[in-house]
């Protein structure tokens, strides 16, 4: 009988060298998702900061302004489409713009149409965030599943440390790196447990919403059968919907929702109707939507309060999970929690592999992967908006082409203390030239409106960086090519 030769001991190592680079990559994955997640709760000032000098900014409406932009709308188009949209004026949105065709057009103070509405960079950020930049129907499946990992592991973190709550306020920064570590991760963790868990839960959920979505489309059987006859086409009408009216109408029924989206569907036929879409301040739902007819008789409610307590439910999860009620006070406490579970997540894997060494594993490969993890992706994210800026180049490429470029470099040189270092002292420049050629692009209208907010984001990002630059425990007496303690490499 031939006996199985037994594996040498190099392929364990090389398996579990394989496993830690699995969890390694996942744990990069839910890095980037976390940080891309902070920086996009402000995508509406983004939307703002990135064509600043594209059109007014006004919260005037009027039925007037409205129906020229749809005329100039039609008349681009050369016939009336199926349906035109409108992003109205809100207080963190104070444009109006227009949808029509493959058409996205800003809307002047008269009505007449102005600069096509082009946004590639907050687009980048807010598809890293929710889809990983990966086609919808898979991306945010990926990015639920991990809301439902994230989850996992903010309630086993709890389970799993009785006595987290006792030493809630025990901060040992003068003690080890690891203790060091340990303690930020643990009272991060407590302070921001609520906020932690219901972005965990809410992204989860809308996640693994498209996921159902997705199965039953899948799912579905396939129609058969001869097809249906078109349908006869509506009557076209001369004129096109009482805007002024409308406008009236629901200005006298909601006095203080704030309309941010109307619709007009069959315009200038017989058939058309307008939806008015607006935010209500006592409610957390997305949005509650009116249609009217075109002489500006009410017809019925849509969604919001006319839907299920189910439907309500699933409608508010975007606003609370994206930080969009309560307006900027909101949206900064949003910042800094969002900040600490970016943090909870780099020191989590800084533990990890502190203990590796402990247990006289290998770690300098991991650990040099994740340092350029951790500090790559904020210096690529403030790189592709420096070159966009600068020279029009798109995001996506430079972003996830230099995470691939550092990473092969990163697997075969250096050390961990020297990749953290160098990758912190180049995301801090970068990431304060940012608001310098946004200034240099745009002029005074960089500190402006949403362009001031956004850019002072950037600035106090940069300024953070620099002081934890200037505090980490380096060893600043010998370049820092050189090899130092685990403890002393992590983030």
């Amino acid at each position: 009988m031939t006996r199985l030769k037994k594996p040498d001991a190099n392929f364990f190592r090389q398996m579990l060298s394989g496993h830690s680079v699995l969890g390694l990559t996942a744990a990069f994955l839910m890095y980037v998702i976390c940080v891309s997640g902070t920086l996009a709760v402000f995508y509406k000032e983004f939307w703002r900061w990135e064509q600043p000098t594209a059109t007014i900014e006004t919260m005037e409406v009027s039925g007037q302004r409205i129906e020229q932009a749809v005329q100039h709308a039609i008349a681009d188009l050369g016939h009336a489409p199926d349906f035109i949209g409108l992003d109205m004026p809100t207080s963190d949105w104070p444009r109006m713009s227009i949808s029509y065709g493959e058409q996205r057009r800003y809307v002047a103070a008269d009505g007449s149409l102005e600069a096509d509405v082009d946004r590639p960079w907050t687009s980048f950020l807010a598809r890293l965030h929710f889809a990983l930049n990966l086609p919808l129907e898979l991306g945010v499946v990926i990015v639920g599943i991990f809301g439902v990992l994230l989850t996992a592991l903010i309630v086993s973190g709890f389970l799993a440390h009785p006595g987290i709550l006792r030493d809630a306020f025990s901060l040992r920064l003068s003690r080890s790196r690891q203790l060091q570590q340990t303690d930020l991760h643990n009272r991060l963790s407590v302070w921001a447990a609520p906020f932690h868990l219901i972005i965990a839960v809410t992204g989860a959920i809308l996640g693994l919403a498209g996921a159902i979505s997705l199965a039953a489309s899948l799912l579905q059987a396939p129609e058969t059968g001869d097809p249906a006859p078109a349908a006869e086409q509506t009557a076209v009408s001369t004129a096109l919907p009482d805007f002024d009216a409308i406008w009236q109408s629901f200005s006298e029924r909601s006095p203080l929702d704030q309309v941010f989206y109307l619709s007009v569907y069959e315009p200038a036929t017989d058939g058309q109707e307008v939806e008015l879409s607006a935010i209500q301040p006592d409610r957390l739902y997305w949005s509650q939507s009116h249609r009217y007819d075109a002489d500006g008789n009410y017809l019925r409610a849509v969604g919001g309060a006319a839907a299920s307590v189910g439907g309500q439910m699933q409608a508010s999860l975007y606003r609370l999970h994206f930080g969009h009620f309560g307006g900027m006070p909101v949206k900064i406490i949003f910042l800094l929690l969002g900040t600490a579970l970016c943090i909870v997540t780099a020191t989590g894997v800084n533990i990890w592999l502190a203990k590796r060494r402990q247990r006289k594993l290998p770690a300098d490969t991991i650990d040099r992967l994740w340092q350029f993890s951790v500090w790559g992706t904020l210096l690529l994210i403030s790189l592709s908006a420096v070159m966009h800026l600068a020279l029009g180049i798109a995001p996506i490429p430079v972003f996830w082409g230099g995470l691939l470029i550092l990473a092969a470099i990163a697997w075969r040189r250096g050390t961990p203390l020297a990749w953290a270092y160098h990758l912190r002292q180049w995301a801090w420049l970068v990431t304060a030239a940012v608001p310098v050629v946004h200034t240099l692009r745009f002029g005074s209208a960089a500190w402006q409106g949403g362009s001031l907010s956004v850019n002072l984001v950037w600035l106090a990002l940069a300024a953070g960086l620099f002081i934890f630059q200037q505090t980490t425990t380096v060893r600043s007496a010998a370049p820092p090519t050189q090899s130092a303690p685990a403890s002393e490499a992590g983030s």
